[in-house]
């Protein structure tokens, strides 16, 4: 049964991830994202419940034009849900859920 509560959008884009507070950053693609949080692989295995910040790189004029819906942010602040280490011939590379802090 889906447990989700907002749909997913499908829109990869480039970001620049670390844990909040820290100028250690590590690359990403975001794969999908809702209105309350986003998919993405990196090389890094972000524990669940880390705080971390997310900032798309790049964000061109291309990408500008493609249909955006609620929830695509350029740069925010999440929870680590969870992390799940990809199978397959890439080692280390991790899938991360994040849920969106709520803007006050």
């Amino acid at each position: 049964m889906e447990k989700r509560t907002f749909g997913r959008h499908c829109h990869e884009a480039d970001l620049v991830c670390a844990f909040f507070n820290s100028n250690k950053y590590s690359r990403a693609k975001m794969v999908n994202y809702c209105e309350g949080g986003c998919y993405f692989e990196t090389g890094v295995a972000y524990k669940p419940g880390a705080s971390i910040y997310l900032r798309i790189e790049d964000f061109s004029k291309k990408a500008s034009k493609l249909p955006l819906h609620n929830g695509f942010r350029t740069a925010t602040l999440g929870e680590v849900k969870w992390c799940k280490e990809i199978p397959g011939p890439e080692s280390n590379q991790y899938g991360i859920g994040v849920k969106y802090y709520q803007p006050y």
